[in-house]
């Protein structure tokens, strides 16, 4: 039997179904009649098509079938044939319209006719827990035997598949051939270049239910898949779910994945990122709608955009002088300054000239200087005056100059001053401090700084340890350096011995510095100062036993002593018998030297006079010293134990009267 079908009574039944179902919560769920179900007789398992985002026009083929498929409603028995495609041109297209009317669908509608296969009919089920059971996980009518099975033309559609527990099964492969895309090529032929660029080919697609009930979830997932030969870079997908629709889980396998929330829902992100050529890349969406109403998932992607860049090379010389060489330079130090010609541009430059002043002022031929090639000029200089030293240096290429540089070097000296302190007046042989000041005026520091000092003649240096030190008039001090506008001071003593004017004399010297001297005088007052020492025998001598009597005098003072008279006086019972050091006179109970001349400063005298006693007891002994120039009266006295061996201990003092004469 034949039966015939318009194209528009099939478009008017796909758009009846969709209101429907877009209105299901509306239909009590208890006492709704039982919608029409769909039931493939191959696996058992409800197929679900779920339309692309593209809404093309509409557009039915039908061509000759060899199955069909039978809708059966449940108020009229009417059958819906869907013609089955035999090859793989045929395809079936189709466009919800934005806005849907509501409608009675016939009772029956034709679709096509087969009178070589049977019929598949899907008879109608009675249904009592949900009003649109599109997917379920009921029992299903055994196929019938030898049934064809029914393939929809898949082209512009996405699916999953169901089994009989609600789980989602992998979708059947397909045998789409994806086309690849070579990266940047670029060709130069006779300095004329050519770049091809193409683009990652990246494609995406969404898969997941078209219906889902209020309460429960549905699974969408969204593929990136890099078919090309190029990484896509900065993969970035965007979509927004409605605040009545609850996001169950958001995971992705690649990337990062972030909500915002908006005004009216959530904007859900995933940042993949690089997309390697042949990966693929997964985002899983678990979606509960809390209310009964349809929504649109819109997914936007971008990737970065691929750019063709023509390098045009431009070439030029440059050329660049540098000056190294030290800014500040030490009066009579010598340096090296380096001028340096590079060339930094990327032409070679030719007849290239380079002129120093002061040094090459007719200049130097350089020639050709290539690509990134330096020539380098050492000077050597030396300060040789104070003041501001300038260097030019010019370099042309074919007699038009390119570049000039300068360096200014200031040449810098210390300049020394010495300054030397003491006391105007002293008298001989006393200690004499002098304090010496050295400044530097100079603008640079004075390194290795000396400073010598020769004292007057017959001085003694006095060093740290107040010891005098003979046959040292010549002395010097290392001070280091001196900073500029800053001054360096120390002091020293000596003891000046020579009578009149005694000059100190001091020099300074230092590195690139002139030396500088420095003069101070001291007026010396000499005395003769005279010290008279006796020394007695020790212990008590026998009668019969020479008594030896020592008279030392020495001159202490800086002045020579002259006329110096020396006596030496014994009391009654003890004569003197013979003297040593000098002639004397012997007579009774005294010795007479002859005067001595003069004794010089630092000088000494040593006198004996040999005695004897007549008589035992205490006897005592008188030395005398008298000088006129400079006038002087010493008298000194010891007293010596005389006994004989009778002699007891216990006799008394000896007691010399006026007369000397002991009692």
């Amino acid at each position: 039997m034949t039966r015939k079908l318009t194209i528009a009574g099939a478009f008017l039944l796909m758009v009846g179904l969709l209101a429907t179902f877009g209105n299901a919560d509306d239909v009590p769920t208890t006492t709704a009649p039982t919608p029409p179900q769909i039931q493939v007789s191959q696996t058992g398992s409800p197929i679900i098509l779920a339309e692309k985002e593209s809404r093309a026009a509409a557009e039915v083929v039908v061509e000759e079938t060899t199955s069909v498929l039978t809708v059966t409603t449940p108020d009229t028995a009417a059958e819906l044939l869907l013609p089955e495609s035999v090859g793989s041109d045929s395809a079936l297209t189709e466009v919800v319209p934005e806005e849907p009317m509501l409608f009675t669908p016939p009772t029956e509608l034709e679709v096509g006719t087969s009178t070589d296969t049977p019929d598949i009919f899907v008879p109608a089920e009675a249904s009592t827990t949900d009003a649109f059971p599109v997917s379920s996980g009921t029992d299903i009518e055994a196929p019938q035997t030898n049934a064809p099975v029914v393939a929809p033309d898949s082209e512009g559609l996405e699916f999953q598949v169901f089994s009989n527990e609600g789980r989602i099964l992998s979708a059947p492969a397909t045998d789409d051939v994806v086309p690849t895309f070579d990266g940047e090529e670029a060709t130069v032929n006779g300095g004329i270049q050519k770049i091809n660029v193409q683009a990652p080919a990246v494609t995406v697609s969404s898969q997941g239910p078209t219906v889902v009930r209020v309460g429960e979830t549905g699974e969408y997932v969204i593929t990136a898949t890099n078919n090309g030969t190029a990484i896509a870079e900065d993969l970035f997908l965007v979509t927004h779910i409605p605040e009545w629709v609850e996001i169950a889980s958001l995971t992705s396998d690649l990337g990062e994945v972030d909500q915002l929330p908006t005004t009216d829902g959530v904007q859900l992100q995933w940042t993949v990122g690089s997309l390697q050529s042949g990966k693929t890349a997964s985002w899983r969406i678990k979606l509960a709608p809390e209310k009964n109403r349809p929504f649109s998932m819109d997914i936007k992607w971008t990737i970065q955009p691929q750019t063709i860049v023509n390098q045009v090379d431009v070439t030029q010389p440059e050329l660049q002088l540098s000056i190294d060489g030290p800014e500040v330079m030490t009066y009579g130090d010598t340096e090296i300054v380096v001028v340096r010609v590079s060339n930094t541009g990327n032409g070679d430059a030719e007849d290239v000239v380079l002129k120093i002043s002061p040094g090459i002022e007719r200049g130097q031929s350089i020639g050709l200087l290539p690509v990134g090639a330096s020539k380098v000029v050492e000077l050597e200089l030396t300060a040789e005056q104070p003041g501001s030293m300038p260097i030019q240096a010019a370099v042309s290429v074919s007699g038009v100059e390119h570049d000039k540089k300068s360096l200014d070097i200031q040449i810098r000296r210390p300049e020394l001053a010495v300054t030397v302190d003491g006391p105007a007046k002293k008298f001989a042989g006393n200690p004499v401090t002098y304090r010496i000041e050295i400044a530097n005026t100079g603008d640079t520091t004075a390194k290795d700084v000396v400073v010598s000092a020769v004292l007057p003649p017959e001085a003694k240096y006095t060093d740290g340890n107040d010891k005098l030190q003979t046959g040292h008039r010549n002395l010097s001090w290392k001070i280091g350096s001196v900073a500029p506008a800053s001054t360096r001071a120390f002091e020293f003593s000596c003891v000046l011995m020579q009578d009149g004017q005694n000059q100190l004399s001091v020099r300074v010297e230092a590195a690139a510095a002139e030396s500088r001297t420095g003069q101070f005088r001291t007026a010396v007052t000499g005395v003769a100062d005279l010290k008279l020492i006796v020394n007695d025998p020790p212990g008590p001598k026998m009668l019969d036993e020479l008594a030896v009597y020592e008279i030392k005098i020495v001159n202490r003072g800086t002045k020579v002593a002259t006329n110096i008279d020396v006596v030496g006086q014994f009391g009654y019972g003890v004569e003197p018998v013979k003297t040593e050091g000098r002639r004397a006179e012997l007579l009774p109970g005294q010795a007479v030297f002859n005067p001595i001349d003069s004794l010089g400063p630092g000088e000494e005298i040593v006198l004996k006079v040999y005695a004897q006693a007549s008589k035992a007891g205490r006897h005592k002994f008188r030395a005398v010293v008298k000088s006129s120039d400079p006038e002087t009266a010493l008298v000194q006295e010891e007293m010596t134990w005389f006994h004989s061996a009778e002699q007891s201990s216990g006799d008394g003092p000896v007691i010399l009267t006026a007369d000397g004469a002991g009692q």
